[in-house]
């Protein structure tokens, strides 16, 4: 127009992102990285704050001058007007610093600092609210560990667990954390069990998984515990599934499993070789997981069935590399995040419980001359005994379908086609 005034969405400042945090209804993404699992690839791009109304961009990362690379940023859940990030630099700037409400509040560096040790890769909370994040390269040694925040002396204390030159992001579960080591050396899972114990307790047990406990290489990406109380593993050739964790540290040398599916009458491993950058868990159980240039597989709780398969050929993702998945419990909005911006697909699965939700059957009419897919049902109970039924009360199809969701092909039970009709699906939990 004449004015030449410019109008554009409110949005992230920058596209270039790499991890998610999600607290009720706000978002931050973090900016930065490393280059092959090791150096820092500076970007020089802060993090992105969405406070539930508007995205946000602090004015720190614009006048500071220092150098950022945002490995991890994490909403406070004990205060969620704070965010802690991560600066992974090899510069007098590498720490964990803290925002309140987007200004700049306190920069924590670690006893007998180095710039090149003590490398923050990746933060996590617990369910005691601690602030945990995982270092590699620890105090002038090839060790991983983590640092974790003492509110009494307003500083992170660092504890060294395992040799293993690398680290990436942490889980905390049940009192156990978990923390990758991607390094293909000395890399694998280390597992720290603090839940008899505070976290900085000499009694406590660790532990670090690696080839001998049959994972298909020692470095390690990624790792998460779905519903059923499975580790699930991410290697960068690979995937494996230890049960049960907290029972295996006490076995002298546990073992993990592949999950092993048919294809064309033969047994094989699934993601095989794949280099597995992300496992989500949605309240359903389906496992999300993101393969290095091979985009997103949305699977069944035991990974041997493949619902959907997300690329950048079939869907709106910008690339076929997504460096996080998080997943909104709320709403069943599952985030992408890649180095060209954050992709959000809407789920199936959302708040699933021992109840029912808003259960919805679709499409519905189907016209099959013009629709060739299956029949969902979704807002189910987490267990669910399904009876589909002709008009004349004759069971068709039946099923138990576990996490709220299920697919019908609309074949009956002898795996023919169901004629034209009306159809009847009766649902108990």
């Amino acid at each position: 127009n004449e004015s030449k005034s410019s109008f554009k969405p409110d949005g992230p400042y920058s596209n270039i992102s790499s991890r998610i945090n999600l607290l009720d209804n706000q978002i931050v993404i973090a900016s930065g990285g490393t280059i092959s699992y090791n150096d820092p690839d500076v970007r020089n791009v802060g993090y992105y704050h969405f406070d539930g109304q508007k995205w946000n961009y602090p004015e720190y990362f614009k006048t500071s001058g220092i150098a950022f690379n945002i490995t991890d940023a994490i909403i406070n859940p004990a205060k969620p007007t704070e965010i802690f990030f991560s600066n992974y630099v090899f510069t007098g700037f590498k720490g964990i610093y803290n925002m309140e409400n987007n200004e700049m509040k306190n920069f924590y560096t670690f006893p007998n600092d180095h710039i090149l040790y003590n490398r923050p890769l990746g933060i996590t909370t617990d369910d005691k609210n601690n602030i945990i994040c995982s270092l590699s390269m620890m105090q002038n040694t090839a060790s991983s560990g983590f640092a974790y925040f003492d509110i009494s002396t307003n500083s992170f204390k660092i504890k060294i667990l395992a040799p293993s030159g690398g680290a990436a992001k942490p889980l905390s579960k049940d009192g156990t954390l978990y923390i990758p080591s991607p390094y293909a050396g000395d890399g694998g899972l280390i597992m720290y069990d603090y839940s008899n114990n505070s976290i900085s307790s000499n009694n406590n047990k660790s532990i670090k998984l690696n080839k001998s406990n049959n994972l298909p290489v020692n470095g390690v990406v990624c790792s998460t515990i779905d519903k059923n109380d499975n580790l699930w593993i991410g290697t960068r050739q690979g995937l494996r599934i230890l049960s049960n964790p907290k029972s295996a540290m006490n076995e002298e040398t546990p073992q993990t499993d592949p999950i092993i599916i048919e294809q064309n009458g033969l047994g094989e491993e699934l993601f095989r070789d794949a280099e597995i950058l992300q496992i989500a868990v949605d309240t359903g159980n389906q496992k999300w997981v993101s393969i290095g240039g091979g985009g997103v597989f949305y699977i069944s709780p035991s990974g041997e069935q493949t619902y959907k398969h997300f690329t950048k050929s079939n869907s709106p993702l910008p690339t076929d590399t997504v460096t996080d998945i998080q997943i909104d419990n709320k709403t069943g909005k599952v985030y992408f995040v890649t180095l060209d911006g954050v992709m959000v697909y809407q789920g199936d699965v959302a708040d699933v419980t021992e109840n029912f939700g808003d259960v919805l059957v679709y499409p519905n009419p189907i016209i099959y001359a013009q629709y060739k897919g299956n029949v969902y049902l979704k807002g189910l109970a987490e267990k669910t005994n399904i009876r589909i039924t002709d008009a004349a009360g004759n069971v068709v199809h039946s099923a138990v379908a576990r996490g709220g969701y299920y697919e019908w092909n609309l074949n009956n039970q002898k795996g023919s086609r169901v004629a034209s009709g009306i159809y009847f699906v009766l649902m108990t939990n």
